[in-house]
């Protein structure tokens, strides 16, 4: 029996980066929205729906590059600041190859990289 793969993602509307526990790898995976605060400057002089429907766009892309990285996991914490977890969670909830994963979602406080790394490692830690 395989051990199940296991990762954290802190995630906000800008970034997000992957965490495995301790112990489990060193690879990082960092995605980041193409949707700029000097991308919105420029659209914005364009019209209010441009601006609307291209940060809609931006965003989709983001939270789909984040999909495809919980595709490779059974157990995933979605953890951040922001409500993006959660606008996440709604796009992937009837999406069938998300069916057998457990995703956890955490609202915190702007972490470092350390607390991160932290919540993490105690999140997965065996339960004794």
């Amino acid at each position: 029996m395989k051990t199940p793969a296991k990762i954290g993602i802190w995630m906000d509307h800008a970034s997000a980066h992957t965490i495995e526990p301790a112990g489990a790898s060193d690879k990082e995976i960092r995605i980041v929205s193409r949707f700029t605060h000097d991308e919105k400057s420029e659209t914005i002089h364009k019209g209010e729906e441009v601006l609307h429907n291209k940060e809609r766009g931006q965003q989709q892309s983001f939270y789909k590059a984040i999909a495809n990285v919980i595709l490779g996991y059974d157990h995933v914490l979605l953890f951040g600041p922001t409500n993006a977890k959660n606008e996440l969670m709604n796009m992937i909830k009837d999406d069938h190859r998300f069916a057998h994963i457990r995703i956890k979602l955490e609202t915190t406080d702007r972490m470092s990289e350390a607390d991160q790394q932290q919540m993490v490692n105690t999140y997965f830690a065996p339960q004794i």
